[in-house]
């Protein structure tokens, strides 16, 4: 407890949300303290960010049908992901036009088919990181909604499986879609993409200005946790991203139940770019 205490700054600093299609990653947190450097530890949300086409729906046969348009292209995301992308239709239309016209421009130049996921999972990242300065903006019940999702995926697949729950917190959604079952997490994916543009979308109406985390903000936060039952396993296999760990997820949940339960600014504000941070990777 003492040597939380005393944690000069703890900072999300590196951050690859996990997706569906070519990229994947977790988050990255560098913990300082007199001058030594912890490990990496992973937790958190994974999203729909890409044009997946992850269920091989035919892409081959229905370019040689049709001619490639980005109108025709719109219409192959939507059929995977309706929610997600007709909400960004919506809300981002500008954004969404130059997606689908990039799409039909790499189809049509003869991409193949992994090279187009990787292209719309670039394409969708550079949409993030534009509108993520937002998410930060965005009040504190829509960053309250992120993390709540982001608990129930985590926990629906440690509920299964805990180490799929530690593959997907290190290394992104991947592990998880290419997996038989795990249906009930599966279709959590979706609902985090939309709810993080749509925080972005609120805050450019209502936008909610904090102070920056401090030193003492991250502190005190690592003090709650403890608080609040973490123990010193499960603090060690944060700190060192032990995958092989039971204690792993468990403890990024136990980080991520503290930032919507603990009532203190200081924490409000980490949060806050925590959300951030993720929206940008």
């Amino acid at each position: 407890m003492e040597f939380i205490a005393t944690l000069p700054g703890w900072a999300v600093n590196a951050i690859a949300i996990g997706a569906i299609g070519a990229v994947a990653g977790a988050i990255g947190g560098v913990l300082m303290h007199a001058g030594h450097k912890w490990g990496r530890w992973l937790p958190i949300v994974a999203i729909a960010l890409a044009v997946t086409f992850s269920r091989e729906i035919g892409l081959v046969d229905w370019v040689q049908r049709q001619a490639i348009t980005p109108t025709s292209v719109s219409n192959i995301i939507k059929s995977e992901n309706p929610q997600l992308y007709g909400f960004l239709e919506t809300t981002f239309p500008n954004d969404y036009q130059q997606l689908t016209a990039k799409l039909a421009d790499a189809v049509k130049g003869g991409a193949s088919y992994s090279a187009v996921r990787s292209q719309a999972a670039t394409a969708m990242t550079q949409l993030r990181q534009k509108y993520a300065p937002m998410v930060a903006l965005a009040s504190d019940e829509d960053h309250s909604e992120i993390i709540e999702l982001s608990i129930a995926f985590h926990r629906a697949i440690l509920t299964e499986d805990p180490y799929m729950c530690s593959r997907v917190a290190m290394s992104g959604a991947m592990p998880l879609i290419e997996s038989s079952g795990f249906e009930t997490a599966k279709s959590m994916i979706e609902p985090q993409a939309i709810q993080l543009f749509q925080a972005a979308a609120n805050a450019m109406t209502s936008p909610v200005q904090r102070r920056p985390a401090t030193d003492a903000d991250w502190a005190a936060l690592g003090d709650a946790m403890f608080n609040r039952g973490m123990t010193d396993a499960q603090f060690a296999a944060m700190q060192s991203s032990d995958i092989n760990s039971p204690d792993f997820c468990p403890s990024l949940l136990i980080f991520m139940r503290t930032l919507n339960d603990v009532n203190h600014e200081g924490i409000k504000a980490v949060r806050a770019e925590f959300v951030r941070d993720i929206s940008a990777s």
